[in-house]
């Protein structure tokens, strides 16, 4: 039996969600954008951190209960969010826009098994499903690069200025900007509502939203 089997056997973190106090320290070395490997990653404090850094990559742990309590951890946190990645909103309020005679998509650049997640949970909600989901598997730049909007919006026929993009973080705020959108600014677990100024408006929540007035507002700026 792996030893660290029996410490990450628990339904509660072992050291803790801070990230290791040397990846602190060394943080002014990481490079924007870049990829990681986390070796040894446990239940996944260090690789967190890094994804608040803009960094993208793989984690990887010999201890399988480790990576069970990351996927529970994972999946409690979209649970808790009502700003999944490049949405920002519940499967009920998409339903509501597709009602509104919207085209919805789910924009991003993280791994297609983790958009698939999401992507689920929302039909689970009510949401009837997206016209168009981008992940990274597709090849394209990771935001805040405009490429994923780009491509979505020219497979929904749309021009940018006609959408409505939710983001809810720095880089994706970026991204629909540079595409040509209009961004409301949900905070989601690595941005406050602050950190989102760049956007059109900004709401302290999704549940904050009266999602008919923003439709209304999406119609006459069209």
């Amino acid at each position: 039996m792996n030893p660290w089997d029996k410490r990450f056997s628990s339904d509660e973190y072992f050291f803790g969600t801070k990230p290791a106090e040397a990846l602190i320290k060394l943080a002014h070395h990481l490079i924007p954008d870049g990829d990681t490997l986390v070796v040894a990653d446990g239940e996944g404090r260090n690789s967190v951190y890094l994804a608040s850094k803009g960094l993208s990559g793989g984690k990887f742990d010999t201890s399988n209960p480790a990576y069970q309590f990351q996927l529970k951890q994972g999946q409690q946190a979209l649970d808790r969010s009502s700003a999944a990645r490049g949405m920002g909103a519940s499967g009920a309020q998409m339903k509501a826009a597709q009602e509104y005679g919207m085209k919805t998509g789910f924009v991003s650049t993280t791994e297609k098994t983790t958009v698939q997640i999401i992507a689920q949970k929302l039909v689970a909600e009510g949401h009837s499903g997206f016209d168009i989901m981008t992940h990274r598997g597709l090849g394209l730049p990771e935001k805040p690069e405009p490429d994923a909007y780009i491509h979505a919006f020219k497979v929904l026929g749309i021009e940018p200025q006609n959408a409505i993009v939710i983001e809810d973080n720095i880089d994706g705020v970026a991204a629909a900007k540079t595409a040509g959108a209009r961004v409301v600014g949900v905070p989601g677990a690595f941005a406050k509502q602050t950190d989102l100024r760049a956007s059109d408006t900004t709401f302290g929540s999704g549940s904050d939203i009266h999602w008919v007035s923003l439709f209304t507002w999406y119609s006459g700026l069209k």
